[in-house]
């Protein structure tokens, strides 16, 4: 019996993770991405670059003129690093109060 309670838990902890990421949405930042991320640290970010692909980067940072991170958009992360000069523009999550109450009343 106890197995069974792993179990549940377990199942409750990944319902619980996926239950929070939908209640985000992506935000456009309004400042540069060396302004910002010179002041915050975000888990992640989306980055839209000049030739209007995107790609999210985890655990951003900045080494001399680029965003460095871990990209996620292939099965296994990399190191990916993007010139600051090509990134059009810079998202990060935020919590959305209108899908977390949705999701709250469903």
């Amino acid at each position: 019996m106890r197995k069974s309670g792993s179990v549940v838990g377990s199942v409750a902890l990944t319902l619980s993770v996926f239950m929070a990421a939908a209640c985000t949405s992506w935000s456009t930042q309004s400042v540069s991405p060396r302004e910002y991320l010179s002041g915050q640290a975000p888990p992640e970010v989306r980055i839209t670059c000049a030739d209007s692909s995107r790609v999210v980067v985890q655990s951003p940072r900045l080494e001399g003129d680029s965003l460095v991170g871990e990209s996620t958009d292939s099965a296994k992360a990399r190191r990916h690093a993007v010139p600051l000069s090509e990134i059009q523009s810079l998202e990060v999550r935020r919590k959305d109060p209108t899908k977390t109450t949705l999701f709250a009343e469903s």
